[in-house]
């Protein structure tokens, strides 16, 4: 009787997770699994391949033998046989077998013969070149042919030699490689292999290293490439002023939206646990084009529900998000705080954005958060958050930092903006990965009122505590376009409406006079 157990896994933001198991009888074997080929490589080793068994419930595994015995057990459909004797043939058979530990009927055999020794060393081309490679005191190792092709997320990397090598190759977003490595056991002269799991539009290092049959280990071929960057819509502004009223267990959600592009909608999504960090992270509580939303009963079961309000576009750009949360709990505000947990994020490596040394703490490594890696992007002008920041009361801007700037370990990222019209109205946004990889950014809407507010920007580690804050006040002014209080006289109100000239303005004044002087002398008479 067999016995197999089914993991089951949790998602990290739970606390717990289950374990089922089931228990029954596997007495079905794996198919039968076909040599495909048995090549020599050298006078010592030869290469076998073979097709993948298939099984009913779990397949385990590989047993191969050479000439009836048993010489390895591996999970891989090939091996490299090595320690072999010159020109002497030998036969290949292959098993497959279960987690049950059923196993199938043998394969048919497959035999091939190894390299005779040479006679005489074989002559040493004449003339080298930049991708040719010294492998013995006799022989030269040639890079006949190399080409590599990145897609989004992947890159395939075609290669031939004039002799059997097998390889190592690695890479990262640095030359030390840190990414990945991906090799194979099998000397051959023809070699594809893909670089998985990439980012798009990043600028990656590689190096290919290569070992022959004599044992002899070496750089062959060095360089770097980008990925195709991924095609995605500008995300569009969120949503701002949030302000949640609660009623018993009735939550009540109002804000203001900005100015929505056609088929556009507003999505609000609740969670009991942290703030969803993406349109399908909690229960879906509002889509449409208005402006509030009564979450009925939403504090019944639960304490605390966060909520982000989410902006999706008719291309299903979405943007960054708008957090609040509602409570129950006397005394807990209805706002974000450092105390309020996150949504885990994922965790980007360095890329290639340059990050000022002022960034670096005192050991060389990375800060958590330094002021001056904190930017307010509008338009084409760029601030440092730590200048202070006078903004277009009219314009959307972007606060973004870069990915460099930011520890490995830190869970989420939010900033907050208070209402330069009440500074009780605070709008708390989620910095999420930009299409690019290199940043995270949320994009705001400006609040059209001229006035001072202040930003707040809070970073998160795993154990959902803040791990800094960094805070700083911005001046919202006028522009051509800025809301505006009505004037206080008359000069103003000329100045901001451009259209009364000067002397439509005199002309103006001239005929009140000329009434009042009319009006007066005909009282006297």
């Amino acid at each position: 009787m067999g016995v197999w157990v089914t993991p089951v896994y949790a998602a990290a933001v739970h606390a717990s997770f289950g374990v089922s198991t089931r228990v029954g009888s596997d007495t079905i074997p794996p198919s039968t699994p076909l040599l495909r080929d048995v090549v020599p490589v050298s006078t010592s080793r030869i290469n076998v391949t073979w097709d993948v068994a298939t099984d009913n419930y779990l397949l385990s595994g590989y047993r191969l033998f050479r000439d009836g015995i048993q010489i390895a057990t591996t999970t891989q459909t090939s091996f490299t046989d090595t320690g072999l004797a010159a020109s002497t043939t030998y036969a290949y058979t292959v098993e497959a077998f279960d987690s049950s530990l059923n196993i199938s009927s043998t394969s048919p055999s497959m035999a091939t013969t190894t390299f005779a020794v040479p006679d005489t060393p074989p002559v040493v081309p004449v003339g080298t070149t930049t991708n040719t490679h010294k492998t013995s005191s006799t022989m030269l190792l040639v890079l006949q042919s190399f080409s590599l092709t990145p897609t989004e997320r992947a890159a395939e990397i075609k290669w031939q030699t004039n002799i059997n090598v097998r390889y190592v190759i690695s890479w990262g977003r640095t030359t030390s490689y840190e990414l990945g490595t991906v090799s194979t056991s099998l000397f051959k002269q023809a070699h594809v292999t893909t670089l998985e799991n990439l980012e798009p539009g990043t600028r990656y290092w590689y190096q290919v290293q290569v070992e022959d049959t004599a044992g002899v280990m070496q750089v062959m071929k060095t360089g770097e490439f980008a990925t195709i960057p991924a095609f995605q819509s500008v995300a569009p502004t969120n949503v701002r002023n949030i302000t949640v009223a609660v009623t018993d267990t009735d939550v009540r959600l109002d804000w203001v939206n900005p100015e929505l592009s056609p088929g556009s909608k507003v999505r609000v999504v609740r969670n009991y646990l942290f703030y969803p960090f993406s349109t399908t992270d909690g229960a879906l509580v509002y889509e449409g084009d208005g402006t509030s939303v009564i979450d009925t009963s939403a504090l019944q079961e639960h304490p605390f529900q966060y909520y982000t309000i989410f902006v999706i576009d008719a291309a299903g750009a979405v943007s960054s998000g708008a957090v609040v949360v509602a409570s129950r709990v006397p005394g807990i505000p209805s706002a974000s705080s450092s105390t309020i947990p996150t949504s885990p994020t994922s965790t980007v490596a360095s890329s290639s954005v340059t990050v000022p040394d002022s960034i670096l703490d005192e050991s060389g490594d990375v800060a958590v958060l330094h002021a001056d890696a904190v930017f307010i992007r509008q338009g084409l002008v760029v601030q440092h958050f730590s200048n202070g920041m006078k903004l277009d009361a009219d314009i959307p801007y972007t606060v973004y930092i870069p990915v460099v700037a930011v520890v490995t370990h830190l869970k989420s990222i939010l900033v907050s903006i208070k209402d330069p019209t009440d500074q009780r109205i605070v709008t708390t946004y989620l910095l999420k990965l930009n299409k690019n990889g290199d940043a995270y950014a949320a994009d705001i809407e400006s609040p059209h009122v001229i006035g001072v507010a202040g930003m707040t920007v809070e970073v998160f580690d795993f154990t959902q505590a803040s791990v800094r804050r960094l805070t700083a006040p911005i001046i919202f002014v006028a522009s051509q376009n800025a809301t505006r209080m009505f004037p206080d006289n008359v000069v103003e109100f000329a100045r901001t409406y451009g259209d009364i000239t000067a002397e439509a303005l005199g002309a103006i004044v001239l005929c009140l006079w000329f009434i009042l002087w009319r009006r007066r002398r005909e009282d006297n008479n």
